[in-house]
């Protein structure tokens, strides 16, 4: 299931210093050594000026500014290497001056849908995005009838950091109340990956609006709460 990791406060880093990190400690491929940067992020997260460094930066030469950056919609790119990519987005509340349907296709809100590939990533401003998470085993599944396992209903506020699986973790993305932003950073490929969007489901709880009470979520027989992966040493980012 998707992971919560825990953590301490880092002291913060910038940029330049969380990609040769990454470059030089993380194996993509290799799910404990993803797992291993969580605190890396978080210090990278935990760094106030990163956004502001990085704009004046990039915007010193408009010709360049985010030619490399494939993603659409609000999504700045922030680095890449041979087997990741950093990038920051920003999730929109309504309304965002586009219609509903162009607003959900946009930003996926209220789509069911997995990852092609696994990620790790962290609230770094705002109160972040409510999503709803369910698991599949994507082994026994057929068609477009999926048996779905609820897991949990929940945010992405400043400094938590959550691992979504490839192609075992469905989510659905709900509105914000204000504008957060996060930092995802995904394993291979550099380039975005078709979305797998699941058109049944099965008993799906209805979305959450800000200002609405919660709605109920129907449990399974034998809730499940958040799995965290078990202890291990884990690298510590540069200084």
């Amino acid at each position: 299931m998707a992971y919560t990791l825990p953590g301490r406060q880092q002291t913060s880093i910038g940029l330049s210093d969380y990609l040769e990190h990454i470059k030089a400690t993380v194996v993509a491929a290799d799910t404990d050594s993803v797992l291993a940067s969580a605190d890396a992020l978080r210090a990278l997260s935990s760094n106030p000026t990163l956004l502001v460094d990085h704009l004046n930066r990039e915007l010193g030469n408009l010709a360049s500014w985010q030619t490399d950056n494939p993603y659409l919609g609000p999504t700045l790119l922030l680095g890449r290497g041979e087997n990741f990519t950093v990038r920051a987005n920003i999730w929109l509340p309504p309304p965002t001056g586009l219609d509903t349907q162009q607003e959900q296709t946009l930003h996926s809100y209220e789509v069911p849908h997995d990852h092609t590939f696994s990620f790790l990533t962290i609230g770094h401003l705002g109160p972040g995005y409510q999503t709803t998470i369910w698991e599949y085993d994507p082994h026994t599944t057929t068609g477009e009838d999926v048996d779905l396992h609820l897991l949990e209903h929940t945010t992405l506020p400043p400094g938590k950091v959550m691992y979504y699986r490839a192609s075992h973790d469905i989510h659905t993305q709900h509105h914000p109340p204000t504008r957060p932003l996060r930092l995802p950073q995904p394993p291979p490929p550099p380039t975005p990956s078709p979305l797998h969007r699941t058109t049944l489901l099965r008993h799906p709880p209805p979305p959450h609006h800000p200002h609405h009470p919660p709605p109920h979520h129907p449990q399974p027989s034998n809730p499940v709460r958040p799995r965290q992966p078990p202890r291990r040493p884990t690298q510590r980012p540069p200084p």
